[in-house]
């Protein structure tokens, strides 16, 4: 029964931190999405800079979540092939 517990609270952490992870990183391309439209407007700042701020934090919040997603999809591949070859060892037993 503890097993199922410790089980059940780490698959909660882990959710937590996939679902902070992923607004984090969407919210930096939100923030690059409002600068690149002008939505929000700084005091003595060039409306083309703003724009072309808006486009590099719209390039670096895609590679953030890009890269993420490669990590957590490798994670979840290697888990799998762990459990494949626990299973394996324990039919060759």
């Amino acid at each position: 029964m503890r097993d199922s517990v410790k089980t059940r609270k780490k698959f909660d952490s882990k959710l937590l931190m996939k679902v902070i992870n992923y607004s984090l990183r969407s919210s930096i391309l939100l923030i690059g999405v409002i600068c690149l439209l002008g939505l929000v407007e700084f005091q003595n700042m060039d409306p083309v800079m703003l724009r072309v701020f808006g486009v590099i934090t719209i390039l670096f919040g895609a590679y953030r979540l890009s890269i993420y997603h490669m990590i957590m999809r490798r994670q979840a591949m290697e888990e799998r092939f762990a459990e494949m070859a626990k299973e394996r060892e324990n039919l060759d037993k």
